[in-house]
């Protein structure tokens, strides 16, 4: 149920980050900024993997729970630890385009000629 729901926030963060459009036309920031949303989407997705993965682990098996505790004991939940680096690599793939977004090299200060005037 939960998974379902991450996806469906995924697909809706997709279709409106699609539709606004980016006022860059420079290359370099719209390869930035598909990276950012495409991580950004992305967690939405991973995040619902993540329940996907630990709903299906006893599938397959016949658990049996514990008989001093009554709860299940998942056996393979380790086999899926490499799972946590999909959720670092996005995270990082954000922070960078969006560090490297916000910094870009490109940019030069607006000049003081004195036809903009601050209140």
């Amino acid at each position: 149920m939960l998974a379902a729901v991450f996806v469906a926030v995924g697909v809706r963060s997709a279709i409106h980050h699609a539709r606004r459009p980016f006022a860059s036309d420079v290359l370099r920031d719209q390869v930035l900024y598909a990276a950012y949303l495409m991580a950004r989407v992305g967690m939405w997705f991973a995040l619902a993997g993540a329940f996907v993965i630990v709903a299906f682990l006893g599938v397959g098996e016949d658990p049996e729970p514990d008989p001093v505790t009554g709860r299940f004991d998942i056996h393979r939940a380790s086999d899926f630890t490499w799972y946590l680096l999909v959720f670092v690599v996005l995270g990082a793939i954000q922070l960078l385009a969006a560090w490297f977004l916000g910094h870009g090299a490109d940019r030069s200060p607006p000049e003081e000629d004195g036809s903009t005037r601050r209140p």
